[in-house]
């Protein structure tokens, strides 16, 4: 980057030559300029205009030349710091530095930093834990990331950039080895960051600007009716794998995350207008109403775990393990019931949505309460893996449209 241009000058008065004028000095970085007074008059007469100094040879004119260049040399070491340090270099930053006005900028790890740690204290307030927990990820990611790729610790916010985030993009996919939707759902999360800082001033430009990323579209694994029956009625002779089981076939007849049920209570349980028992509680992760009719084999379940001592020390409906031992159990599982896919506590979730709800020709909008949709878009993506509820409804179609069976290719009267 090219050294600043310095000019000395004096903001004249229209009256006398004799009269005093203050000297300023202007420095210009990129063609923007910025100003400031050195505390110092002269009389205009004594000014040289094309040196930029106090003509003469007398002993003010001496001290005076010799502080202007003293400025001048300030200029520029400020300058030769400000790359030296990677800070973001202007004639209005260089200016601050001079008269003692200088802000610190922030930077990456400083913002993360701050922003986690509003987000920990508001974790059961109107922040989840898992929440607070991505975020912290998406830190030891970036921290990672700085190291590998520039050699850092840390960036200043007026480092980040297209490139920037080009670079982590490819960091994530090629390193980390994160699949497409992964490395959005990270670099999603990154950006909110970004957001935060840009909202608050500490960023001029906004490195995302000009980036584009998609999720693509996720087939949405579940278990066919023979399948569930399958794990529903296997016998299972060791007892962490006949838990695991239960929870997991209670969460395919509920449609329930995984943390919904760990958090479920006896006062989740209510009477509908008919008497009959039923899951009322807010999702932990959407906040959205949820309404679940109980049917008889979660019931038998809660029954036959309701004097389970872990549930009653946490006072919950399920003794639940950690999700990653229930996914862990549940691979075995899959294996003794012969079901090749790949099973985890979430597809318990799908497995409602579909072969329990929606194949049995619930309306969505019913679909929508139970799973604790705020939009009915997100239930819609369920039917796209209903290829047998199509067919059927296709058939039905056809006989309507065509009742003479002997004649299947009849004009339909308009």
């Amino acid at each position: 980057m090219k050294r600043p241009e310095i000019l000395f000058h004096l903001r004249a008065k229209k009256a006398s030559k004799k009269e005093f004028s203050n000297i300023y000095l202007r420095i210009t970085v990129e063609k923007k300029r910025a100003e400031l007074s050195i505390n110092r008059k002269i009389k205009t007469e004594r000014w040289d205009t094309y040196r930029q100094r106090m003509k003469g040879n007398r002993e003010d004119a001496k001290e005076l030349n010799h502080y202007l260049e003293l400025m001048r040399s300030r200029v520029y070491a400020i300058h030769k710091k400000l790359i030296e340090d990677h800070e973001m270099i202007s004639a209005a930053v260089i200016k601050d530095i001079m008269l003692g006005k200088a802000k610190k900028e922030k930077t990456l790890n400083e913002i993360i930093l701050t922003h986690n740690q509003q987000v920990k204290e508001r974790v059961g307030l109107d922040m989840s834990l898992g929440t607070y927990k991505k975020f912290e990820t998406i830190h030891r990611i970036v921290k990672e990331f700085l190291q590998m790729v520039y050699g850092k610790e840390d960036l200043y916010l007026h480092q980040l950039n297209h490139e920037f985030v080009t670079l982590f993009d490819h960091h994530l996919r090629t390193h980390r080895k994160c699949n497409n939707n992964s490395t959005v759902k990270y670099i999603r999360l990154f950006k909110k960051i970004t957001t935060i800082a840009l909202n608050n001033d500490w960023m001029e430009k906004d490195p995302f600007r000009n980036f584009k990323m998609k999720l693509n579209e996720v087939k949405r694994e579940f278990l066919t009716e023979a399948e569930l029956e399958s794990i529903v009625k296997k016998e299972m002779n060791i007892e962490r794998l006949d838990l695991v089981r239960d929870i997991f076939v209670f969460s395919c007849y509920t449609g329930l995350a995984y943390v919904d049920v760990k958090n479920l209570s006896p006062n989740n349980i209510v009477l509908n207008m008919e008497g009959d028992r039923c899951i009322s509680f807010e999702r932990t992760k959407t906040k959205a109403e949820t309404y679940v009719p109980l049917f008889h084999t979660p019931l038998e379940i809660l029954k036959k775990y309701k004097d389970h001592p872990k549930a009653i020390n946490t006072g919950k409906l399920l003794p639940i393990l950690s999700n990653q031992k229930m996914n862990s159990y549940l691979k075995e599982i899959a294996d003794i019931c012969g079901i090749k896919k790949r099973i985890s506590f979430h597809l318990a979730r799908h497995t409602f949505a579909t072969t329990v709800l929606l194949n049995n020709d619930v309306p969505y909008e019913s679909v929508k309460i139970m799973l604790g949709h705020k939009d009915i878009k997100t239930t819609q993506h369920y039917a796209k893996v209903l290829n047998r509820k199509v067919n059927n409804d296709v058939r039905l179609l056809k006989e309507k449209l065509n009742p003479n069976k002997e004649n299947p290719n009849m004009t339909i009267a308009k």
